[in-house]
């Protein structure tokens, strides 16, 4: 039963092709050069949508990176490290720098994990795990990565936080939320997409110019009938 059904389909294509190529010249022009013009726009348009979201990424993420190391080496958030109150001294400046930034969260926290910013307040004081912050804290070593602060996944910059002698004393987080930045590729994207659909839209009137012009020069015959006429 199964190799009938195929043997039915095959002979539906075939004769749909067999229609296509007797239809007229003009259908036939339009329908491939519009072809053409897709083919052509999807090969460049979506490695370019495809480099746009990569981009975007890479900008954001270094972005925060570069918050994150400005911040670590702030004389204030050094000094903090070493008051009798760590929180009370910088949570405030975290804030600060989270309210003026747009980042939807900066963390602080010393090497034992203790956090001293937090984007849940309940946490400040404590010591948490479930963010990967070995690179910063093992390696002095700043950089940007996809991590999960709370139920939230985040593009963050972290950077490692110095004494003056050259000692890690902690650790800087600046994040931004996935789906936020997500929303802003998407936004892009999207405007690349439309681009493109303009493109296969010109495309498509130029074809049809194209054949009206071309069946005109042959006074409005088929081939087939000039060739009947021969």
């Amino acid at each position: 039963m199964t190799g009938l059904r195929a043997a039915a389909l095959r002979g539906r294509m075939a004769a749909a092709r067999t229609a296509f190529w007797r239809g007229s010249l003009q259908t036939q022009n339009i329908f491939l050069a519009a072809l053409l013009v897709l083919v052509v726009l999807a090969a460049t348009a979506i490695p370019v949508m495809v480099l746009v979201a990569d981009t975007l990424e890479q900008e954001i993420g270094i972005r925060a990176r570069d918050i994150a190391r400005t911040f670590a080496v702030s004389p204030d958030l050094q000094q903090g490290f070493d008051s009798e109150d760590p929180v009370a001294v910088i949570a405030p400046l975290a804030d600060r720098i989270r309210r003026s930034t747009g980042a939807d969260f900066v963390i602080v926290m010393d090497r034992a994990g203790r956090r001293y910013a937090a984007s849940d307040p309940s946490e400040l004081g404590k010591a948490t795990v479930g963010l990967d912050y070995g690179p910063a804290l093992m390696e002095g070593r700043a950089f940007y990565t996809r991590v999960r602060e709370g139920r939230t996944p985040a593009l963050a910059g972290v950077a490692p936080v110095f004494r003056p002698g050259g000692q890690i004393v902690g650790m800087v987080s600046v994040g931004f939320q996935v789906e936020a930045v997500d929303l802003w590729i998407r936004s892009v994207v999207q405007r690349v997409a439309w681009a493109a659909a303009v493109g296969l839209a010109i495309g498509v009137v130029g074809a049809v110019l194209l054949a009206r012009h071309t069946k005109s020069q042959m006074f409005g015959l088929e081939p087939r009938e000039i060739a009947g006429l021969l």
